[in-house]
């Protein structure tokens, strides 16, 4: 990997400058100021890709973290739509298991949202959530009191029932700010990353322009 190499290359050559006798007391009876001068601008050049590697795994992890959201949710929707399968075929008890399950990816993407909210805007990402889960729960209602009168349609049904259609139309339409978000999650931290490769250039060019081999101070 790049970034593993640059950094065992600093590395060495931090530990290379920092093995010149340039803290010993006498070190300007050696070298000129000039030459102490240019080591210590070369060391803080190297010191510049010290957090290039956390860098890069903030942006692994990013990228880790939206493939995961999105596995999540498309399960999520994909165990509610047998769920309403089974619903219409009146098998309560599997459409209720199908149910819980389809929620339990919800809380699980509820505690990755936790975890990426320090890093990343999220505040779509959880209203989408929010709404799944308020249609979780109507949809469940609904199953329950259904299950508990499978052949008449009672007060307590028809409550459920516009309870469900007003979580159903609370759903999003479509999924273009899901796409935006998840892409935001996906390159979390992709600025930072060239921010911080381009100043540690700068700095180490600038660092190598005004090298030159240090000579003895006569």
């Amino acid at each position: 990997m790049v970034v593993t190499a640059i950094a065992d290359e600093s590395g060495a050559l931090r530990a290379t400058l920092l093995a010149l006798p340039m803290s010993e007391p006498d070190v300007r009876l050696h070298f000129s100021e000039a030459t102490i001068q240019r080591h210590a601008r070369l060391v803080a050049a190297v010191d510049a890709t010290n957090g290039l590697a956390s860098s890069w795994g903030r942006l692994a992890q990013g990228t880790l973290s939206a493939g995961r959201l999105t596995g999540l949710l498309d399960g999520h929707d994909e165990r509610i739509l047998t769920a309403i399968d089974a619903g219409v075929k009146g098998e309560w008890t599997t459409a209720l298991e199908r149910i819980d399950a389809a929620t339990a990816l919800l809380t699980e993407a509820d505690a990755l949202s936790v975890r990426l909210q320090n890093t990343t805007d999220v505040d779509t990402l959880n209203e989408w959530l929010r709404r799944n889960r308020e249609y979780d729960v109507a949809l469940r209602a609904l199953y329950v009191v259904s299950a508990k009168s499978p052949t008449k349609v009672t007060p307590e049904i028809r409550e459920a029932l516009a309870a469900e259609k007003a979580a159903r139309e609370a759903l999003p339409r479509d999924t273009a700010n899901l796409r935006i978000i998840l892409a935001e999650i996906a390159r979390g931290g992709l600025n930072q990353v060239v921010i911080g490769i381009e100043e540690a250039r700068a700095r180490l060019a600038e660092a190598l322009a005004s090298v030159e081999e240090p000579s003895p101070a006569p």
